[in-house]
C-alpha cells in the first residue's frame, strides 16, 4: 500500500520509509458493542452452540429500536427526578413471543459502552408483587376457588410452630372486610396473598414456582410477596406460561430449525386462563390502570411490582414484556413499579402495535 502511495505521488519515499517503521496496533473490535442491540448480541453469543459459524437470531430490530426509545424516554424523566441525589438508576427489558419463547428485544442496561453487565439475564433481584400471580396459580392448582373469601385486615401468621410473621399492605391501609381471592391479586393485597399461600401450603407454593422455571423459594410466608431473587429473563419465561395456556417454554435467542418444542404443561390451561383474567383486572381497575389509559382497545394482562426496585410484567396474546428499573448497588429506588417500570412497558407496547398491528382475535379466550 505504501509503495502504491509513493508511485501515485501521495507521499514521498522518506515518508513511506518512516511509516514502515511504525508498529502496528490492532483496534479492539467488539461485535456486540458495534451492533444496534449490544446486550442481545452479547447474550446470543454466550448461549449459541460452540463452533457455530453463522446463526440466525430471533431479534426483531424494529421492536429493539422502540424498546431502546421507550427506555431512553423514561430514563430522561427518572434522571431528572434523581438528579439532586446524584444517582442514576439502571434498567432492563425483555420482550418475547410467549408461544415460541423467541426473544424479540433485549436491553440490559442504560449504556453498553459504560457497563457490559446484562441486567436482563444476570442481575438477580427481588420481584416483589410481580411474583404474586404464581401464588394464586398454586392456590387454583390446589383446588381453591377464585371466589373464595379472605380477610383484608391486619393479621399475624404462625409458621414453624412458633415463628410469627405480620405483613402489611403497601401503604399500610386495610379494607377491613372479606374479599374474593381474585381481588387480592387485582389490588395486590399483601395479607390476603400471604393467607392464600398459607392455605395452599408454603411447600406447594414453592414447588409451583419452580415448575414455572423460577428459583424455588424457601417455604416461609414472605415468599408470597416476592422475596426470592430472579432475573428479568427468568420472570419473562415464567409469565409466558400464563400467556401460553399453561405450557412452559424456554427463551430462545437463536432461530430453531423446524417447529419449536411445544413445552411441558406446568399448570392446567384453566388455571392459566383464570390468572390471566385476574391480571386483566389489574390493568382494568387495579394497580396498573395507567396502562389501560394508554392502550384503550387491547386485551392486556399485567402486574406491577415494587421491592427495592420497580417492575412491570405484562402481555397480550402474542407479546410479553418485562421491564425493571433499579440500582446496581441494590439501594431502594423509592418509587412504585407503576411509576418507574410500567411507563417503559406502556410506551413500548403502544409503538409495537403501530409497527405490527394486532390481529382481530387478540382476546385471551382459549
Amino acid at each position: 500500500v505504501l509503495g502504491t502511495m509513493v508511485r501515485d505521488g501521495h507521499i514521498t519515499f522518506a515518508q513511506a520509509a518512516a511509516a514502515a517503521k511504525e508498529p502496528l496496533s490492532l483496534a479492539n473490535f467488539d461485535p456486540a458493542r458495534e451492533s444496534s442491540a449490544p446486550y442481545f448480541v452479547d447474550y446470543a453469543n454466550r448461549v449459541s452452540r460452540d463452533g457455530e459459524v453463522q446463526i440466525v437470531t430471533t431479534i426483531d430490530l424494529d421492536l429493539q429500536s422502540i424498546a431502546e426509545q421507550a427506555i431512553k424516554k423514561q430514563l430522561a424523566r427518572l434522571d431528572e427526578t434523581y438528579k439532586a441525589r446524584g444517582v442514576t438508576p439502571q434498567v432492563a427489558r425483555v420482550a418475547l413471543d410467549p408461544k415460541t419463547g423467541e426473544v424479540l428485544a433485549m436491553v440490559g442496561g442504560r449504556d453498553y459502552a459504560e457497563s457490559q453487565l446484562n441486567r436482563a439475564t444476570d442481575a438477580k433481584r427481588q420481584p416483589g408483587s410481580v411474583f404474586k400471580p404464581f401464588v394464586y396459580a398454586a392456590a387454583l392448582e390446589s383446588g381453591i376457588s377464585p371466589l373464595a373469601k379472605f380477610t383484608d385486615a391486619p393479621r399475624e401468621f404462625t409458621y414453624d410452630r412458633t415463628s410469627k410473621y405480620r405483613p402489611a399492605n403497601f401503604g399500610g391501609g386495610f379494607s377491613m372486610r372479606d374479599v374474593p381471592m381474585r381481588d387480592g391479586l387485582i389490588n395486590s393485597l399483601n395479607v390476603v396473598t400471604v393467607d392464600v399461600a398459607m392455605q395452599t401450603g408454603l411447600a406447594r407454593t414453592a414447588n409451583i414456582a419452580s415448575d414455572f422455571g423460577l428459583p424455588r423459594p424457601e417455604p416461609f410466608p414472605a415468599l408470597a410477596l416476592g422475596t426470592t431473587e430472579v432475573t428479568p429473563l427468568q420472570m419473562a419465561a415464567a409469565y409466558a406460561v400464563f400467556a401460553n395456556g399453561g405450557r412452559r417454554i424456554e427463551p430462545r435467542m437463536v432461530k430453531a430449525s423446524g417447529d419449536p418444542h411445544p413445552g411441558v404443561q406446568a399448570i392446567q390451561p384453566s388455571t392459566a386462563f383464570i390468572v390471566t383474567n385476574m391480571l386483566e383486572g389489574v390493568i382494568d381497575h387495579g394497580t396498573a390502570t395507567r396502562a389501560r389509559a394508554l392502550l384503550k382497545n387491547s386485551a392486556l394482562a399485567g402486574k406491577t411490582g415494587t421491592s427495592r426496585d420497580g417492575w412491570f410484567a405484562g402481555y397480550t396474546k402474542d407479546l410479553l414484556v418485562i421491564a425493571w428499573v433499579g440500582y446496581d448497588d441494590n439501594r431502594d429506588l423509592n418509587l412504585e413499579g407503576s411509576r418507574s417500570a410500567l411507563p417503559i412497558w406502556a410506551e413500548f407496547m403502544l409503538k409495537a402495535y403501530k409497527i405490527h398491528p394486532a390481529s382481530k382475535k387478540m382476546n385471551f379466550n382459549p
